[in-house]
């Protein structure tokens, strides 16, 4: 446990002063560095964890949307059928306006509650806009030095992208 906390402090660390020598509002692309995400109510923040040696799968999804519910669920039980695959995290990202909503979502749907952070309000819609998601959510793949490496990338294909 401490040593996911640390890599999250890491991570906090590299994405803000990543995010620093971003260019203004554009969508993330394939082969950028991938920009700061910082969830400020649980003080993390999450950025790909530079010497880490890991991978980090960033999902944002919303109960509202179906289809970025439905990829949440997939990615959590990819990495349950691939328990020795240590070195890739997953950050799922819930923009639902209500806590308890949530919470039930991540017991019904077996969600790892350790990979689940929920915002809304005023953070979520910074973190809407810096990722230039609109209502469109998706997933990013990003490796061990910052650059993202897949926009959304199948579950069925994490194997080849993290080694």
């Amino acid at each position: 446990m401490k040593n996911t906390f640390f890599l999250i402090a890491v991570f906090i660390c590299l994405v803000l002063v990543a995010s620093s020598y971003r260019s203004t509002s554009t969508a993330p692309h394939v082969g950028e560095m991938a920009p700061a995400l910082a969830l400020e109510p649980l003080e993390l923040s999450v950025k790909a964890a530079e010497n880490s040696g890991k991978f980090v799968l960033i999902s944002f999804w919303s109960s509202a949307d179906a289809a970025s519910r439905n990829v949440c669920n997939e990615y959590t039980a990819w990495l349950r059928n691939h328990p020795k695959k240590k070195n890739i995290e997953l950050f799922s990202v819930n923009f639902d306006n209500s806590l308890p909503l949530f919470r039930e979502i991540v017991k019904n749907d077996s969600l790892m509650p350790e990979n689940q952070y929920n915002v809304s309000g005023a953070q979520a819609e910074a973190i809407k806009s810096h990722f230039d998601l609109g209502d469109n959510y998706g997933s990013l793949l990003i490796n061990p030095a910052g650059l993202i490496v897949a926009y959304n990338p199948q579950p069925e294909n994490l194997q080849r992208l993290t080694r």
